[in-house]
């Protein structure tokens, strides 16, 4: 189960990304990557503790930012995943756990399996200034942390990640899909998953 401020069902969140389009593999197909469908819920309805706790304080923190996504920008959002003993492998959630969360379909065009095409990496944030798409150096000294600009924002998301969530993880896709999601998350206390869900596009 996924959780957001002002939910959307996936199809339309997939539509939402900013790219002008929907999450799609491309080319010859304009298939929506997303489960027409299925719902998400709001935050308001997510199981109090800890995540829940973490997942408002990161979305007061990010205030709205435009995230990079390569060939484009797209608001950041965060997203709290419910989690129980399968949802993980070893200290990562497992990729199917985020693919589901996020209503993706496990196949597209009758030819291509998202979960093969998914990529899910371990982040080690505590050598990085900043995350969620940009890059250390676009954080110098003569920021003030009153600062309102995206990098910034995102440079307040990225301490909070590092005080208060473990196993940091990245989703991200293969080259062999245009438009996807990415998300940059951790794991709480009490064991849901707390992310800022982004995307990215490669043409």
């Amino acid at each position: 189960m996924l959780y957001m401020a002002n939910p959307l069902s996936a199809a339309e969140l997939s539509r939402q990304s900013g790219s002008g389009t929907s999450w799609m593999i491309g080319g010859s197909s304009s298939e929506n990557l997303c489960i027409e469908g299925h719902d998400h819920r709001s935050l308001d309805e997510a199981p109090p503790g800890p995540a829940l706790d973490i997942a408002r304080r990161i979305d007061a923190a990010l205030d709205g930012a435009i995230l990079p996504a390569s060939e484009s920008d797209t608001l950041g959002r965060v997203v709290l995943v419910e989690c129980d003993g399968s949802s993980f492998d070893e200290d990562l959630p497992s990729k199917r756990t985020l693919l589901d969360a996020l209503g993706m379909k496990r196949t597209v065009s009758d030819r291509i399996n998202l979960h093969d095409e998914a990529t899910l990496e371990t982040v080690n944030l505590e050598n990085r200034d900043v995350w969620l798409g940009f890059e250390d150096d676009q954080i110098t000294q003569e920021q003030p942390e009153e600062d309102d600009s995206d990098v910034v924002k995102a440079k307040r998301v990225t301490d909070i990640m590092v005080a208060d969530l473990t196993g940091h993880f990245e989703l991200n896709f293969s080259e062999n899909i245009v438009c996807a999601p990415v998300l940059y998350g951790g794991m709480a206390s009490g064991g849901n998953i707390v992310c800022v869900l982004s995307m990215r596009v490669w043409t």
